[in-house]
């Protein structure tokens, strides 16, 4: 089971959103996702939004259904960190 966390940011371009979960039974959290998104209210962004969630779901799905995981931190602020890498 895992518990969702969404950390924002920003650049001077964009908000940056990052989609982590953590895995209940060994408290480790892992990034699944950074998005990039644009507040210019325009109807692209919100179909970008709605993609990007669809993404998400298949993503976790890949990911956290099968034995083969991302790397996993201690913290919510080292798995945002690591979108970077």
């Amino acid at each position: 089971m895992f518990e969702k966390h969404e950390i924002w940011s920003h650049t001077d371009e964009a908000v940056l959103r990052h989609l982590i979960f953590r895995d209940i039974a060994t408290n480790l959290y892992y990034l699944q996702q950074t998005d990039s998104l644009y507040a210019n209210g325009s109807k692209e962004t919100a179909e970008s939004a709605a993609l990007q969630l669809s993404i998400a779901i298949r993503a976790f799905q890949d990911n956290f259904s099968s034995k083969c995981r991302r790397r996993g931190f201690k913290t919510l602020a080292e798995a945002a960190d690591s979108w970077n890498d």
